[in-house]
């Protein structure tokens, strides 16, 4: 076991990496809420029982096997999630949901160990652009220390990337996050949105 700070945590605290949080969907829509995990080893990871357990609580069901690099998307509403993004490499539905204020995210493995925490917000350091625009909050890179705001940008693309990786091989930059979408037409939904961003 590796110990830091108050939380005793195995080695596979490095390896599955919480990347992508897309907590405030544009147009309230909280059925698209979700929680991206990524395998960031060279093995497979057997996610058997692990759980959200603060912010959303969801338990991974036997026989939750992680491969080297592949993600996995844990849902506020996995039919909903499929049916816009066009995936299938999700769980769901957890119960609660994320806070649009911000709000603590733990996951921990099958006896209760805490693997990775974190308090994401939508003020201070935090990227606001997450917040209600249609943009996710993403990972800059999967090494980075998630606790800290510096990790996180918000999404090139709207309504995140859910089950792909987030930026292919470069690391981001920061967007300038006074251009937003216009609140008053985040009720459009996600396939025009994106058909709209590809088109310009």
């Amino acid at each position: 076991l590796i110990g830091i700070g108050l939380f005793p945590i195995s080695r596979s605290a490095l390896d599955s990496v919480i990347s992508e949080i897309h907590y405030n969907p544009a147009g309230g829509n909280d059925a698209l809420e979700f929680v991206e995990i990524t395998n960031n080893s060279d093995t497979a990871l057997d996610l058997s029982g692990y759980s959200f357990a603060e912010g959303i609580f969801y338990r991974f069901p036997q026989g939750t096997i992680l491969d080297r690099d592949e993600i996995l998307v844990v849902c506020a509403n996995e039919t909903a999630v499929q049916a816009i993004y066009g995936i299938t490499n999700t769980l769901g539905d957890f119960s609660g949901r994320l806070d649009g204020n911000g709000e603590r995210l733990t996951l921990v493995n099958h006896s209760g160990i805490v693997l990775q925490t974190l308090r994401y917000r939508d003020e201070g350091k935090w990227p606001v652009g997450p917040d209600g625009t249609g943009h996710s909050l993403v990972l800059r890179h999967l090494n980075a220390a998630v606790g800290e705001p510096e990790s996180w940008v918000q999404s090139p693309e709207l309504g995140g990337s859910p089950g792909l990786p987030n930026f292919g091989d470069e690391e981001p930059t920061r967007f300038d996050e006074s251009v937003f979408i216009d609140i008053a037409d985040a009720s459009v939904s996600y396939t025009h949105l994106r058909a709209h961003e590809t088109d310009s």
